[in-house]
């Protein structure tokens, strides 16, 4: 029942959200000149930009399956890139990011890992690439004059991720000695004093054992495998982004690129309803106004940006819902480790 409940309310903050940001972004734009910008979309940067989004998925998940991976566990791509592709589906679908909950949970269906070392996984691999946007936000910050940024409203927005970010680091540096500290102790105890609770607990247990494991098997390698995957996804993010904006009709210097790379990445980390509705416009008007790009534009290339990242990763994470791939696949473990 609680449960129920905290999914209607993050349902209702997203809805509010994006229902903000919609008034906001109507109140400036004209819709008959946002068709037209659409109907001018030049299609020789359209297609491609349609065909390097596809490409980062690959290399996403190439990624996880470096980071799913363990000496005596190697798993093909097949198999992560349909994991990959069916969670951003779901994250597309549902607000609040909820296809993040769904990828722990399919990834343990589909492999031998358990929940909380995909948990462990996925942590490590949203702090890469909350590392990645720190990097393209400074890289924004020295390209772009410091007054637009600043005066077009965006501190609240610069703080908050820095503060996230720096809670992501302490998480990830405290977690492994999580199980010696004193709130676990008083969760435990509180635990064992309510007999029903009490099993879950031990399953809670279990899954954080294997989280914290997880976290102690990264090795040198394919930390430096991941660094450059990451370096090289958002590489491409920046680029596509780039012929996207070639497309609607206007061209961004490097700095333009970053500062609005940042903040549609921003926009999609909070609750926010399905597709993103309402926040990626928003923050597609605030990064390219003081950029001297009008709303109607700016509205205009966000629509196709959704169509080429998140609509057709949508169909194609729906569609590979239904291929059958078979459970707990691995690579021949007899065979000689060439690493």
């Amino acid at each position: 029942m609680r449960s129920k409940r905290r999914q209607h309310v993050l349902l209702f903050v997203g809805l509010f959200i994006a229902a903000i940001s919609l008034w906001l972004i109507l109140r400036q734009v004209c819709l008959s000149c946002i068709g037209e910008a659409l109907i001018g979309t030049d299609f020789r940067y359209a297609i491609p930009a349609f065909v390097v989004y596809f490409s980062n998925i690959s290399l996403r998940a190439s990624r996880w399956s470096i980071m799913c991976s363990a000496p005596n566990r190697r798993y093909t791509d097949p198999r992560f890139l349909k994991i990959l592709l069916v969670s951003y589906a779901v994250n597309n679908i549902l607000p609040a990011r909820l296809g993040e909950f769904f990828r722990i949970e399919y990834n343990h269906r589909l492999s031998d890992m358990t929940r909380g070392e995909s948990l462990a996984k996925q942590l490590v691999e949203r702090l890469f690439d909350m590392f990645a946007l720190a990097v393209v936000f400074l890289i924004a910050l020295t390209a772009v004059r410091f007054d637009l940024l600043w005066n077009n409203q965006l501190a609240e927005v610069l703080i908050s991720f820095l503060v996230i970010l720096v809670i992501l680091v302490l998480l990830v540096l405290t977690l492994p000695r999580l199980h010696t500290g004193l709130l676990s102790t008083w969760i435990n105890r509180w635990f064992r004093q309510h007999a029903t609770l009490h099993s879950i607990m031990g399953r809670l247990d279990e899954e954080r054992v294997a989280m914290i494991a997880g976290l102690r098997k990264f090795e040198a390698a394919a930390i430096s495998r991941i660094s450059a995957l990451t370096a090289l996804i958002w590489g491409l993010e920046a680029f596509a982004l780039y012929l996207v904006c070639k497309a609607v009709g206007f061209e961004l210097q490097a700095g333009g690129v970053m500062l609005l790379l940042f903040l549609s990445a921003l926009s999609t980390l909070i609750p926010t309803a399905p597709g993103y509705l309402g926040t990626y416009q928003l923050s597609f008007v605030i990064a390219l106004q003081p950029l001297g790009i009008s709303p109607d534009t700016a509205v205009a290339a966000s629509i196709i940006q959704l169509i080429a990242n998140i609509g057709l990763s949508t169909l194609i994470g729906g569609a590979t819902y239904f291929i059958p791939v078979p459970r707990h696949s691995k690579l021949d473990n007899s065979a000689p480790n060439s690493d």
